[in-house]
């Protein structure tokens, strides 16, 4: 069993002596083994929240055990547990909105059921991480490149590397994270489109009124980046990126910034389609006049 916690931290208390290399925080089992585990604790408690013993057993683990604690933390992570304080700080679990949604509301070939399930495949920041820099439509590279961006880039421990790797192909795959497009940094504002004929979205919107500093000008997320995937019609999805630190406030913006410019990035994606078909009107009304 590795010695890393996942995320969110669950509580730990070690005694062992002396330093050692801790790799980052990490799931403790894939997305589609997380999603048998959500069922069987909706079964048990539906959406009412309950104790942590109670969460650990409902998830098949043995109440105040050291490996159920990471098991919760692990389904906290993926956002499909939701956590809150109930009497004297007591911790109390309850199963998500996007986990009831998953189990209760949304059919499996639903565009908004592939988009819950590979947004919670990104929530552990290593997989949002790993998915950034080697997702692309040619699949994930060899294992051995996987390694070493955990290695040097990531800090992980040695022995940790290939339980993370293993566990995030079999995320991916499940979530069908291949099938979003390119996520890697330096093509984070590109989309797939289902036809040839799809547009893709304006690379420089209009600056929202009220926001000073921008402009006119559209600067990408950098560093850490946040993409959320927004089911669209026809199976398409559109890719909303974000700072993983947003706040609420920024969040706010975002949505007033849509909000104010809806008119101008409509009028901007379809500008040239229009151009084409007032040159066709011009050109069947000359022919006409002849």
């Amino acid at each position: 069993m590795n010695e890393e916690i996942t995320e969110p931290v669950a509580n730990d208390v070690s005694g062992r002596i002396g330093p050692r290399h801790r790799s980052p925080n990490y799931p403790l089992f894939d997305l589609q083994v997380a999603m048998v585990r959500a069922r069987a604790f909706y079964k048990e408690a539906k959406r009412y929240a309950v104790d942590v013993d109670s969460a650990m057993r409902f998830i098949g683990y043995k109440s105040k055990s050291a490996i159920g604690g990471r098991a919760v933390a692990t389904m906290l992570g993926y956002g499909l547990l939701d956590e809150s304080k109930g009497k004297n700080g007591a911790r109390n679990f309850m199963i998500s909105d996007a986990a009831y949604r998953l189990i209760e509301v949304l059919p499996e070939d639903d565009p908004e059921h592939i988009a819950l399930l590979q947004q919670a495949a990104l929530k552990p920041r290593v997989f949002g991480q790993l998915a950034q820099q080697f997702s692309s439509d040619s699949g994930l590279p060899n294992e051995l490149v996987v390694k070493r961006f955990l290695l040097d880039h990531l800090k992980f421990n040695p022995d940790s590397v290939s339980d993370v790797i293993k566990t995030f192909r079999e995320t991916y795959e499940y979530a069908k994270l291949g099938d979003r497009g390119t996520l890697s940094v330096d093509e984070t504002d590109k989309v797939v489109h289902d036809k040839p004929g799809d547009k893709p979205p304006p690379k420089n919107p209009p600056p929202a009124p009220g926001m000073p500093g921008t402009g006119g000008n559209y600067m990408p997320a950098t560093g850490e980046a946040y993409s959320l995937p927004i089911p669209l019609s026809r199976g398409r999805f559109a890719v909303l990126q974000t700072p993983s630190d947003i706040s609420p406030k920024e969040y706010d913006r975002i949505k007033s910034y849509l909000e104010n410019n809806k008119e101008a990035i409509l009028d901007d994606l379809y500008s040239d389609d229009d151009d084409e078909e007032g040159n066709e009107d011009s050109g069947a009304m000359r022919n006409g006049d002849r």
